[in-house]
């Protein structure tokens, strides 16, 4: 079982950033503490949010917290703390580097997931009940796979977002870090009216 946080008690100066895994894909894991709780993982309860978009063919899925100020501000600052951690670290995460990225270069290389007032997620398109998220609806709960039809705009619902870490891009050719970086994300659970 995994723990959550709901978004009206997540404080974003609670959130700790972890070390650089290395690999083709290097990952910075997240962690969460606050007074004697320590959650190795961080996992975020969004209030009941209307969908704006969703395509099954991508899985991209697009939510607008305009009617939730709260959450906006809190994932905006998280995004604001990622990028301050971004620039205080690269050079311990990327010693090789040839230079030292500038603020506007950092911005424009990371992929948001909040823009404007929309959270852009992916919601995994399969046909695999393992790797969906859980789906509660019609008072049930189901494993995995997207019903057609389920997620149309205008429809109202909570997702259990589990925010993996940083996701760095590696330049194949050079093996150095090509300035590109994203929230690595995953939805663990959504729940429909």
């Amino acid at each position: 079982m995994e723990w959550c946080i709901p978004i009206q008690t997540f404080q974003v100066e609670n959130v700790q950033i972890g070390n650089i895994t290395s690999g083709p894909k290097p990952l910075t894991a997240f962690g969460y503490k606050d007074s004697d709780l320590k959650f190795t993982s961080l996992s975020i309860l969004l209030p009941h949010l209307p969908i704006k978009s969703y395509s099954p063919v991508t899985g991209r899925l697009i939510i607008s917290l305009a009617e939730s100020p709260q959450a906006l501000s809190k994932m905006l600052m998280l995004q604001e703390m990622i990028l301050a951690s971004i620039i205080s670290n690269q050079q311990r995460w990327f010693p090789n580097m040839p230079y030292i990225r500038r603020i506007n270069d950092i911005r424009q290389g990371f992929q948001p997931m909040i823009q404007d007032s929309d959270m852009h997620l992916y919601c995994p398109v399969t046909e695999s009940e393992l790797q969906g998220p859980n789906v509660y609806t019609r008072s049930k709960w189901a494993r995995g796979i997207i019903q057609p039809g389920l997620l149309t705009p205008g429809t109202k619902l909570r997702i259990l977002l589990k925010l993996q870490g940083i996701s760095f891009h590696i330049h194949q050719a050079s093996g150095q870090w090509s300035g590109k970086f994203r929230l690595q994300h995953r939805i663990t659970a959504i729940l429909l009216p």
